[in-house]
């Protein structure tokens, strides 16, 4: 299959995609590798610009981003970096969480130390989401929070707080 010099290469399972979906420029550089599990993203997806670089690299779990979403420009300099949970950029709540009790879920895992500490893109996010994840930790997005409070203070009705939290997970 081919399109404005783009190849793409597909795996199918019982009509679905299921495994990496390849997309390459004709001149054989990387363009976007996708995984899929039963017709939905799942797993990695990196992007790149036509020099190789990385573009973008963004996680899936069952068709929803999940984790550490990094977007480059073609020189490597991040322009944006998030920690999605269910498609919800969770990143500022799960810093507030982070630093509350006396920075006590940074200092605990080490991810504060003395002196100089080099990162690599994405690298503090994804140590802080592992870290959110293997302790169980809980905070809601934004759009959870608002809903949340909107509900309590009566201004939307048990029908549209039930649809709307069913739609944000």
């Amino acid at each position: 299959m081919s399109c404005r010099n783009i190849i793409v290469s597909i795996n199918f399972s019982f009509g679905n995609q299921h495994g990496k979906k390849n997309q390459y420029f004709k001149e054989e550089s990387k363009d976007i590798v996708t995984n899929f599990q039963d017709g939905k993203k799942h797993g990695l997806k990196e992007q790149y610009y036509a020099s190789g670089n990385l573009e973008t690299r963004t996680t899936y779990v069952d068709g929803l981003i999940e984790g550490v979403h990094i977007y480059l420009k073609e020189d490597g300099e991040v322009v944006e970096e998030k920690i999605m949970q269910k498609c919800l950029d969770i990143t500022m709540e799960l810093m507030q969480l982070m630093m509350e009790i006396d920075a006590e879920h940074m200092l605990n895992p080490g991810f504060i130390k003395d002196g100089v500490q080099e990162f690599q893109p994405g690298q503090v996010s994804q140590e802080l989401y592992d870290y959110y994840k293997s302790n169980d930790l809980r905070v809601e997005s934004a759009e959870v929070s608002s809903l949340i409070s909107l509900y309590k203070e009566g201004k939307i009705t048990k029908d549209f707080y039930d649809m709307s939290m069913s739609v944000l997970g």
